[in-house]
This record gives C-alpha cells, structure tokens and sequence, in this order.
C-alpha cells in the first residue's frame, strides 16, 4: 500500500539508512582515507552505470539503423528493441540534464551592490575559489551554492551563491564572509579533493532523486529503468557518502576560519541558531497570527523583519535557546554537526556575540536593500495568498467552534476531547497569554488527559524560570508515557531537556524508551497501513463544523471531484482515532500525477487526529483488491463528505 500517512515516526527506510550510517561511521573513524577510495570508487561506478546505460542505448539505435541501412526490413523484435533503447536513451538524458530549479529570489549584480560583490571577491581570492556567475537573494534564513553542469556529468559548472534575506539582516560582514567562506570550502573541498567531490556527487544525487520523486512521468518503463539505481544502489552510497559529508563540513570550517577568523565563524553559527528559533517560534507565528483579523494579505514581513529580527539576541530566550541547541546532538538526517562539535573544533566558547554590530545588509548591499525587501515582500505576498485566506476562513470556522463548545460547557462539563479542542480553537484565534491560561485551566480539569498535557507543555517550554522549565519536563514524562500520539516528540523533548541539564545517565535510559516506542509506532503504522486482511471502516463521527476546515480546501482543490471519510478500526493503540480520507478525481483537464497527489493534498488538511489520504487514481487502488476497498469504504453510513465533479462534471 502506498506510503500516504502522516505520522511522527521513522520510515523503515529512515531507519535503515541510520543504521547504515551508524556502521558506515565506525569504519570511517578505523580507516579514515580507505573509507573515502572506496566511496568515491562506488561514486565512479555509479556514473559508470549511468554512462554504460546511455552508451548501451545510443549503440542498439545506431546498429539497428546500420541494419535498416543495409536492406533488412523493420521486423517486430526490431521494432521492440528500438523502443526500449529510445526509452533507455531519453530517461539518462533526462538524469543528466534535468535542470536544477534555483530558490526564488531577487537577483542581484555588481553594480547594484559593489560592497557584496568586493566582499565575495575577496573570500574567492582567500580560498581560490571561483566567481560566481549569479547572486540571488531569498527569504530564507540560509546560504546555499547552486552548481548546474551546463554539460550533465560532464560538468562545466554554472555556480549561483543563495543569501537569504534574514541571513544579511542577522549577521555583520565578517560573520557573513565566514558563512560564504563554508560554502567555498565545500565547492574546493579544503584540503581534500576527494572529499569534496563525494560531497558533490552526493549533493546532485539527492537534488535528482527529489526530482524524480516529484516529476510527472506518465511512461512506466522510464521509472522502472532508474528505480534500480535509486532504490538499490543509490541509498548504499547515499549513506557512506553521508559520513563523508560529515566530515567534510568541518573542512569547511577550517576555510571559514581561514578567512573570517574563529571568532566571528562562531559567532556566526551562534546568531544563525538563535535566529532560526525567534523566526519559528516568534516572528513567523506573529506575522501568521494576524489573519485573525481578517481582510486581504497586506502583511510585508521582510519590512518588518529588518527592523526586529536582531532582536533575537536580547530575547529572554536567546540564553535557553543557545543552552539548548549547544547541548542538542547532532540530528541522524543532517550532515551538519551540532553546535557543540563545531564550537568545540573553532576552540569557541557558546557566548551570545554583541548585538550592537553592523549588519550586513545595510553595509553590504546599500540602497539596494530597498529594492529586495520590496521585492521579497511583494513575492511573499503571492506566494502566501491563498494560505492567508485560508487561515482566514479556519479562523471564522474556529470562531463558531468555539462559541458551540463555550455554549455546551455552560451547560455541562465537556469531554476531555472536547476540552482541548476548545483551547486549540482559542490559541488559533487569540493571544498567546490567553492560550496559555486556557491550557492551564483545562489541565486542571483533566490532568490525567496527555493530549491536553502536551498543550501546556508547549505553551511553556520557552518560559524562562526553572520551576516551569520542571513541570514542562513533568508533562513531557506524563505524555511520553502515554498513548498518546504526542509520545514520540514528547520523548524527543525530555531528552533535550536532560541533556541540557547534563543528565546523561538519564538521558540514555530516555533515549532507549524513545527507540522502543518508535518500534511500536512503526508496528501502529504498519497495522493502519494494512487494508488486505479485512479492514473493518466505521463513521468518522465528526461534525460538520470538525471537518469544516477540510472541506473548505477541497471545495478549492480542482482535481477532487467527490471525497469519503472513515474511520479505521486499529489493533494498537485503538483509543486512538485514525481517519481515512478518500479522494475521487474530477473530470478537469490537467490532472496532477497520482504519484504524490495525496501527500500534497494531505500537507494543506488539518484533521482532530492521525489520518491518511487515499487517491483512488492512485495504480495502488485501480486494480481488484484496492477497488474492493473503496467500495467498502463508501459503504459505510455518512462516509461521503464531499460530491461534485467525479460523478456528473463540475
């Protein structure tokens, strides 16, 4: 069954490549230069491969055309065979030349920011590296090189240099040299070549496998040539390459240390660290917030941004968080190191830099600020249109919401269901403060609840007192230990917390509990993912106004024409509601791949509990079996949520 659940846990093949990765570690650090030659061996075998197969190809086209040439006549198996090699030929030019989508942004030249332009200059001239053919600024809070081979394998690199917006109006110029400098260091490997092309390989490998998952293929065989080296052989160098990625970011320290010194490179990671954390968890849930008040997106948040953004260093927070991300291990899906290893290899202390510095935005780009905020804002607003009207109308729905659940709790006590859904419709449509006396009182009522447990916790794990800092560990250990579906990230924060108090005995035996219960999540998931062995379906028994948000996105999403929802009887943890959305296509033309759809779709629906996304155009669901599902599942009472276009046009 197609992978369509959204869920906190690991995949099989998450997990796989962290045991790969493990393993693949410990032979790095016994024999650290074999490990990368045989890497890079299997990177050349895979271009090889890659390669052969074009080669195989073009070679069949050309002999049968010589044979055509020569007199004989164009049979079946000739014809076959020309096929499947004209088939093999368009899918690994389609590998080497898929084209390398770059963030959207402002493109910036020498002229319109000469100080940027002679400060990149000067990192280039430190570490030998190349000009970059193309600045562009975005709104994220990163700095990335794009390489696009003008030629495929064969290289000829065009290299584009990404500098978030927030980036420049969080850092000074010389922390901002550090952090191009990196980016230098992977693009000239430092002091090792090899590294520096495995890093490489590995880097394209990922951006075209993500391709490939995305793309619309409509020729089966096209998939089927690839699937072997993406799902067999990719995976094994991805994770033996992963440890060499590793590695080679600290070479590239060692260039940002080079150029910019230990002390401003550290400074940097630190600002980026506090940075990430005020923009999730304060600028952008502020920015966002305001929907509540209704009307058209007018919000320009780099604007906004500019002016407040630096402020993330004189927050009450700033200190926790450092604490926090120096403790945190480093993440088994990134590359990056933690902040400790990388603080400990600059020979830098985690202090909170000076927040009075020049930032870079205003000494580097000059007036040409003005021109990329404005830009940013203005391409922010469309891009976050329809979101924004979405909220919108969640927050009327929310409103309603709530006004039946304060209605029904005058009357009578509510359910502890009922409770935190009336506290998650008041953090959606009020102030933060009052969320938090909402989560308060409702765990008051109900302190045996988890789901209402990890509400509280949430709104308290940045108060910066050490009392609340215990009662919020308290509720992690309450949730952790529950059925709740809360229970992985619970676990996940508890062990943050011991290892920023420097519990580590602790911390292990958290550590080991979380394993455990990612096992019996895994073994949850398998059990909702399995509709071969008599699935049973029951009403979803949710209201109108419950799944009122859900139907305001499908009545927007044109390739849905009708939409069923059930709930699914689950062996464990069956307490626990599992909803099951059914989606049939309408008759509109230019209908999205089934591929992905579902996730996509799944990605814009909010629902009260787990739940997946059925595409019924999906060939998982077209054939006897899954056909019988369906129609099982629109059997049951109440199950159709939605009706157009799939059974008459729209």
């Amino acid at each position: 069954m197609p992978q369509e659940i959204f869920l906190t846990t690991l995949d099989a093949d998450d997990l796989k490549l962290a045991r790969w990765i493990t393993h693949h570690e410990l032979d790095s650090q016994h024999a650290p230069a074999r490990f990368r030659r045989s890497t890079a061996l299997m990177a050349v075998l895979g271009c090889a491969a890659i390669w052969s197969a074009l080669l195989l190809g073009v070679g069949t086209l050309a002999w049968i055309t010589l044979r055509l040439h020569n007199g004989e006549r164009l049979s079946l198996w000739l014809t076959m065979l020309g096929v499947a090699a004209v088939f093999l030929v368009l899918v690994v030019l389609r590998a080497l030349w898929t084209p390398i989508a770059i963030p959207q942004g402002r493109r910036v030249s020498r002229d319109q920011a000469p100080q940027l332009f002679k400060m990149l200059d000067k990192v280039a001239e430190r570490t030998t590296g190349p000009r970059f053919n193309e600045v562009v600024i975005d709104g994220e809070l990163h700095a990335a090189v794009f390489q696009r081979p003008r030629l495929g394998l064969l290289g000829w690199y065009r290299d584009t240099l990404v500098l978030g917006l927030p980036l420049l109006f969080l850092l000074s110029p010389r922390q901002l040299a550090s952090v191009v400098a990196h980016e230098y260091g992977h693009l000239n490997g430092a002091q090792n070549k090899l590294a520096a092309w495995i890093y490489r390989t590995r880097r394209g490998w990922m951006r075209l496998a993500e391709l490939r998952e995305s793309a619309h293929r409509g020729n089966a065989v096209l998939d089927t040539t690839m699937a072997l080296f993406f799902n067999h052989f990719f995976p094994r160098f991805n994770a033996r390459a992963f440890v060499v990625a590793r590695q080679q970011e600290f070479e590239a320290d060692a260039a940002a240390h080079a150029v910019a010194g230990t002390q401003h490179s550290s400074e940097a990671l630190v600002v980026l660290q506090l940075g990430a954390r005020y923009l999730n968890e304060v600028f952008w849930p502020m920015v966002f917030g305001r929907a509540r008040l209704g009307g058209e997106l007018r919000e320009t948040p780099f604007r906004e941004m500019r002016a407040t953004l630096a402020q993330c260093l004189s927050h009450r927070q700033a200190s926790a968080w450092l604490q926090q991300a120096y403790k945190a291990r480093p993440s088994p899906s990134d590359t990056h190191p933690s902040l400790r290893q990388r603080l400990e290899f600059a020979k830098c202390e985690a202090e909170l830099p000076p927040a009075d510095t020049q930032k870079a935005a205003i000494s580097l780009l000059g007036s040409a600020m003005e021109v990329v905020v404005a830009a940013l804002d203005t391409q922010w607003q469309r891009q976050h249109a329809s979101q924004w009207a979405q909220r919108v109308r969640s927050m009327s729905t929310k409103a309603a919401r709530l006004t039946a659940l304060n209605e029904k709790r005058e009357s009578g006590p509510l359910s502890p269901q009922e409770a935190a859904e009336r506290v998650a419709c008041i953090e959606f449509t009020h102030e933060p403060e009052q969320t938090l006396l909402a989560w308060r009182q409702a765990h008051r009522t109900f302190p045996a609840d988890a789901d209402i447990a990890y509400g509280l916790a949430r709104c308290l794990k940045n108060e910066p007192d050490e009392a609340a800092q215990d009662e919020v560990f308290a509720l992690w250990t309450q949730v952790g230990q529950s059925d709740s579906r809360h229970a992985v990230p619970a676990l996940q924060e508890a062990i943050v917390w011991l290892e920023v108090k420097e519990r580590h005995s602790e911390a292990a035996v958290w550590r080991q509990r979380l394993k455990d219960r990612v096992a019996l999540e895994q073994e949850a998931t398998d059990d909702r993912m399995d509709f071969a062995h008599d699935p049973v379906f029951l009403s979803a028994g949710l209201s109108r106004a419950q799944i009122q948000d859900c139907l305001d996105v499908l009545i927007r999403e044109r390739p849905v024409g009708a939409a069923y929802l059930v709930r699914k009887q689950t062996r464990l943890f069956s307490q626990r509601p599992f909803y099951v959305l059914v989606v049939e296509r309408s008759r509109t033309p230019h209908q999205p791949s089934s591929r992905r759809y579902s996730q996509r779709l799944q990605a814009k629906l909010d629902f009260p509990g787990e739940f997946m996304v059925i595409d019924s155009a999906h060939a998982t669901w077209r054939h006897r079996d899954g056909l019988a599902v369906l129609q099982q599942i629109k059997r049951v009472a109440d199950a159709r949520i939605y009706g157009g276009s799939a059974l008459g046009g729209r």
